[in-house]
């Protein structure tokens, strides 16, 4: 099962995978290259943040009982650390929103959830991401962590203080650590696709969302092709 937050996320996934939009909620089988079938579902979320992405990823794990989620779409990337356009697969996501306030501020009381490394391992080999327009080939990390928050960042410092966290830090997005707590609930394996379209700043790279999409669910449409998520419909 494949989540996206947004429309544009939506969108690149299915022309990426072939699949014909249905409304929010699309399927369809998929042959990877060793003449396996498998079965598909693609999500809209159509809201951003943690809340709604756990609780539609919750509903749809109890309809579907999917082996495998796996979140898609565009993030804000830690500059110096990704370019644009470049895609992560992050070993950990990073939630920096849960903290203690006291009289005199807050004391920061991270929360961390794993992703799948077997996916992260079969992403090593991908080929190679086309690259946006001026940025040459992209580049495709699954050495990195992620942080996930309820906020929309547009501040180098508070992206600043977010990079201190990790020294792998790489990318910040809103709905990772939701989707990671409801799949966990579910017993569901996790993954996380992201393209870079932004750098959290005050800059504007509207133009990068959509090909950072398409980045994300190319890498997407290549692991599944290859056989590599939940179980076949042979196996069932």
């Amino acid at each position: 099962m494949a989540i996206a937050a947004l429309p544009e996320e939506y969108r690149a996934a299915a022309a990426a995978l072939g699949i014909v939009i249905r409304g929010d909620r699309s399927r369809s089988e998929i042959t990877d290259c060793q003449g396996s079938r498998w079965l598909v579902e693609l999500v809209l979320v159509n809201s951003m943040g943690s809340v709604q992405a756990a609780l539609q990823t919750q509903d749809s794990l109890r309809r579907n009982k999917a082996a495998h989620v796996v979140l898609l779409g565009i993030a804000a990337g830690m500059r110096g650390r990704v370019k644009l356009g470049d895609v992560v697969i992050p070993e950990q996501i990073y939630y920096y929103e849960s903290a203690k306030v006291v009289a005199d501020g807050e004391l920061g009381a991270p929360m961390w959830k794993p992703t799948d490394a077997r996916i992260r391992r079969a992403a090593s080999v991908f080929p190679v991401v086309t690259g946006l327009e001026g940025t040459g080939a992209a580049r495709l990390n699954t050495e990195c962590v992620i942080a996930s928050g309820e906020k929309v960042v547009a501040s180098d410092e508070f992206r600043a203080r977010l990079g201190l966290a990790h020294r792998k830090l790489a990318a910040i997005d809103m709905e990772s650590y939701g989707v990671a707590c409801a799949a966990e609930w579910r017993g569901a394996r996790m993954t996380v696709i992201k393209g870079i379209s932004d750098f959290a700043d005050t800059s504007k790279y509207n133009n990068y969302r959509e090909a950072a999409a398409m980045a994300s669910a190319e890498v997407f449409e290549f692991l599944v092709r290859e056989g590599k998520f939940g179980s076949s419909f042979d196996d069932d």
